[in-house]
């Protein structure tokens, strides 16, 4: 039985993880549970909320028998280990700027992405992104997101490191939080999308 988050958001978002949409497989969630799993070994204040539909509720998945026995074991790992305590699921919502606002780090770990949204709509909050997996490398994103929020190596240690080093030196996060709504702000803003779009078509 998967945990659905129904208590009230918090005002220090340290220790959350956050990730937004993890159908179909190639989203990568089981690289989640290896984030979190690895981070609880450090502190067990360490919460992973997982913001998407049921794979029960996508046509796409639910009729996949490859698609549906990656998901049921994906939730018997969490289900069967220490994880259960650590990992909550939350329904699919629009308003993503409120659950923003309890989520610290935004991970982004698919192995095909189309524009990573989820790291653009974390960073105009302020909420640190995570980049890592395989589409950081063949879709080359450190073009479009700055290079210190992304990690190429083959295991997920210094993401969590680096993750670790922000919650006990909340001075240091305050700062990059800043500087990823000054990012957005900078790059995402409808009329320098607009002015891009214009000049490509012009």
């Amino acid at each position: 039985m998967i945990n659905f988050f129904t208590g009230l958001y918090l005002e220090n978002n340290e220790f959350n993880i956050g990730i937004m949409g993890i159908l179909p497989k190639i989203k990568r969630p089981d690289i989640a549970l290896d984030i979190i799993d690895n981070l609880i070994k450090k502190d067990k204040r360490y919460k992973l909320y997982i913001l998407s539909k049921h794979y029960t509720q996508w046509v796409v998945t639910y009729k996949n028998k490859e698609e549906v026995k990656y998901y049921e074991n994906f939730e018997s790992r969490i289900n069967n280990s220490d994880l259960k305590n650590h990992v909550f699921f939350e329904e699919h919502r629009s308003d993503v700027h409120i659950w923003f606002q309890k989520i610290g780090f935004i991970l982004s770990v698919s192995d095909i992405e189309g524009s990573h949204q989820a790291v653009a709509e974390a960073m105009a909050t302020g909420t640190i992104p995570f980049i890592y997996g395989n589409a950081l490398k063949e879709f080359k994103l450190d073009e479009v997101y700055p290079k210190k929020y992304c990690y190429y190596d083959d295991n997920v240690d210094n993401l969590c490191n680096k993750i670790y080093f922000y919650s006990n030196n909340l001075r240091e996060k305050n700062i990059i939080s800043e500087r990823c709504k000054k990012y957005s702000h900078d790059n995402f803003r409808l009329d320098i999308i607009y002015k891009k779009f214009k000049s490509l078509l012009i």
